[in-house]
């Protein structure tokens, strides 16, 4: 990133988390939850009703499988963390909060404040716990649509997220095409794995075997932390952070001991059973057999003033990322010089101009 542009961006500051609450919310397989919360952070402005792009300049990131809806700026009930993707969200960032209004939407089920196990069953007064009804991924995109209705926005820019966020953002393209100008599904796939069942069903024998899980009902009791603080260490592990952490921590044993603080601060916000929910809500995801999603193969960075002539098939698709775009319609990414390399090989969100160019 050249030096005029770094000094063009900016950080967000303090945000804070809001609530949005759906009554009567009734999911894919016929049951009702009585109250659906979902949990969100803004930044940006909204453009106005009485402007020409009224409502039509959001944009939705959404999140992670264990992640979190802080995607920018610092917000107290994070400990004043940056948001997971700060670098690419705020004024004169990939994301430009000078332009667009960036909602980033918590998932159902999520160990971060929407509704979930752990919150109480108006019919029992008590936790659902392992009687949270089985939602899918079509139930969590339903609520966030009714959530940016909610919010007076008309029509996405884009929806964007990683791994279990890219699964979300596929779904939108499928469910609400003509609400949106583009999908940036970062390290993820339009379907699930063949596996999920098996997962899932190794997920809830694992948990089992917590003298704290109680059948699933350990709401002060524990809450299976011991497995949970295991599990965080295997996927720390298997995503490289020995490797990270051996400059700072040559010693071995430092090292597994720093590994296990890490897990078991994790451990200690979530909930086993939104593991499982998440896990479930995959059961069946399929995007491509439902249709109406269009690949965007992925560009190289080129200069700005040659990408007005280029053909969006150029690199025959070649990349780490891609963009698709619903009902193969067009939009024109705002730039930001080499901002893909934040997200793996996404680079841009897509704005209100003709041409689709992923970086």
């Amino acid at each position: 990133m050249n030096d005029q542009v770094a000094l063009r961006t900016a950080d967000i500051g303090t945000v804070h988390d809001q609530f949005f609450t759906l009554r009567d919310f009734r999911l894919v397989n016929g049951a009702v939850l009585p109250e659906a919360t979902i949990v969100y952070e803004t930044y940006g402005r909204l453009a106005p009703p009485n402007e020409p792009n009224g409502g039509r300049n959001a944009v939705l990131i959404t999140h992670g499988y264990t992640g979190s809806h802080h995607a920018a700026g610092r917000n107290p009930a994070n400990g004043n963390q940056p948001g997971s993707w700060d670098g690419l969200i705020g004024p004169g960032k990939a994301i430009d909060t000078d332009k667009l209004f960036v909602v980033a939407s918590n998932m159902l089920g999520s160990s971060f404040g929407s509704t979930n196990a752990a919150s109480l069953n108006p019919a029992t007064g008590e936790p659902y716990g392992p009687d949270f009804p089985a939602i899918g991924i079509r139930d969590i995109v339903t609520a966030q649509k009714a959530l940016l209705d909610s919010l007076g926005i008309k029509h996405l820019v884009a929806v964007a997220g990683p791994s279990y966020g890219g699964y979300q953002a596929y779904q939108w393209a499928v469910a609400y095409p003509d609400f949106m100008d583009a999908i940036v599904p970062v390290n993820t796939a339009p379907w699930a794995s063949v596996n999920t069942d098996k997962q899932l069903a190794e997920l809830q024998a694992r948990l089992a075997t917590d003298p704290e899980w109680h059948g699933g009902h350990y709401y002060g009791k524990g809450g299976a932390k011991t497995v949970l603080t295991e599990l965080r260490v295997e996927t720390l592990k298997r995503y490289g952070i020995e490797a990270n952490l051996t400059p700072r921590y040559p010693d071995p044993a430092e090292r597994e001991a720093a590994i296990r603080q890490a897990a078991a601060n994790w451990a200690r916000n979530w909930d086993a059973h939104s593991l499982i929910i998440l896990r479930r809500a995959l059961l069946g995801f399929d995007n491509p057999s439902q249709g109406f999603v269009h690949p965007v193969p992925q560009r190289r960075a080129v200069p700005a003033e040659d990408r007005a002539g280029r053909d969006p098939g150029a690199d025959g698709g070649r990349g780490r990322g891609a963009l698709f775009r619903a009902r193969q319609r067009y939009g024109a990414f705002i730039e930001r010089p080499r901002a893909c390399q934040m997200v793996a090989g996404i680079a841009r969100i897509p704005g209100a101009a003709r041409r689709a160019i992923v970086s």
